[in-house]
């Protein structure tokens, strides 16, 4: 049995792709504490460490400030990692999951097949989210950004903004500064799903057309991460 199935993926940064790393430690316990509830408080310490490692280094105020950015591979270039992508496709299962039901319910009434209200049941479609978690994959943990074929190699800049948060003081305003990356800038990366008949090129496609309008990265709320898919390519 051909237990995976894999497939190349291209995607083309529309606008710009907004980093979501925070610069300052402290905030990134709290980052990871809210993203990785599981993760015990050791784990969090050494995660932090680690991420401060990878980011680029930053002046004084960037530890004081709320300024996120990307980390950087062992060769410089910035990059997402492959978890980002990952969330985004389970997002877009989550989304499209009673769309998806629905059309393959009038798809099988259309054809004579099955009795109304067995459809759901009998759906491939049926907690999607969770069958895509464990049956799609990244297979890089790290996906450079690309320009001319070429890595990127720092963020082309930064722009801060007012925001309003509350604290144990009552609301407050704030300077939030955020890194990013223009178009042109492409994503390269491949995945790796299971061949049982839930996850196919054609499922992909349709989860990647819905998150190329919602985008990915950080920021997204203000219309960024914008991506158009260029290909889809069956390695298998």
């Amino acid at each position: 049995m051909n237990l995976w199935r894999r497939a190349s993926v291209t995607l083309a940064i529309k606008n710009r792709l907004v980093g979501g790393i925070p610069t300052s430690p402290k905030l990134i316990e709290g980052w990871i504490a809210a993203n990785m509830p599981e993760v015990s408080a050791d784990e969090r310490a050494k995660l932090a460490e680690k991420t401060v490692q990878e980011l680029p280094e930053q002046a004084e105020e960037a530890a004081k400030s709320m300024w996120t950015t990307f980390k950087r591979n062992s060769a410089g270039a910035v990059y997402i990692e492959g978890r980002n992508v990952k969330a985004m496709f389970k997002e877009a299962a989550n989304v499209l999951r009673e769309v998806l039901i629905k059309d393959e319910r009038a798809g099988k009434k259309a054809a004579g097949e099955g009795k109304e209200g067995k459809a759901e049941a009998k759906s491939r479609y049926t907690n999607l989210k969770s069958k895509l978690a464990e049956r799609l994959f990244i297979e890089q943990d790290e996906i450079p950004m690309l320009r001319d074929g070429k890595a990127i190699e720092k963020p082309d800049g930064n722009e801060e903004r007012a925001i309003h948060v509350m604290t144990a003081m009552g609301p407050r305003s704030a300077l939030k500064r955020v890194d990013f990356v223009n178009a042109p800038a492409v994503l390269k990366f491949s995945l790796r799903y299971l061949n049982d008949g839930v996850v196919d090129v054609e499922l992909i496609k349709t989860l990647l057309e819905y998150a190329a309008w919602n985008g990915m990265g950080a920021d997204r709320s203000q219309g960024n991460g914008l991506f158009e898919l260029v290909e889809l390519q069956p390695l298998d």
